[in-house]
């Protein structure tokens, strides 16, 4: 089976990285946003492709959007609806804050997004943390 890479959005033109972003919302796939280009989000981007193309079917049905540049796509992300449950409202002028975050297959919606600060401790946990909010804000 081939490898799931990451689609990797472009950090210099905003018509084109928001033209993949809309595509990808419209595919069948549970997207895990990667945000920036620092170590952590190098990590993030490294982990999410290992369990995507991992043996475990859980993660098959998600893909990996890499904003390298996220301003890019900003006002894409806070025109989405964000799960009513998150503990914290999403603080969109403190996007650098912020590491990876998810968006369900059918709605849309923005399950959960995950500290920069919390996100090295437990990398495969919280992408496990973002991947059942996600699917959970479409069984609903």
């Amino acid at each position: 089976m081939p490898l799931i890479e990451p689609i990797i959005l472009s950090d210099t033109d905003t018509s084109e990285a928001t033209a993949v972003f809309e595509h990808w919302l419209t595919q069948p796939a549970i997207l895990w946003v990667v945000l920036g280009t620092d170590s952590i989000a190098k990590m993030a981007v490294d982990k999410a492709e290992e369990l995507i193309n991992s043996n475990q079917s859980v993660y098959h049905s998600s893909r990996v959007i890499h904003a390298t540049n996220p301003s890019l796509i900003l006002e894409k992300l806070k025109n989405l609806t964000v799960n009513p449950k998150l503990r914290t409202p999403i603080k969109w002028d403190r996007l650098d804050d912020y590491v990876i975050l998810s968006i369900s297959v059918n709605t849309d919606m923005i399950g959960a997004i995950v500290l920069k600060s919390k996100f090295p401790n437990q990398p495969r946990g919280y992408i496990n943390r973002i991947l059942r909010k996600a699917a959970a804000c479409d069984a609903v």
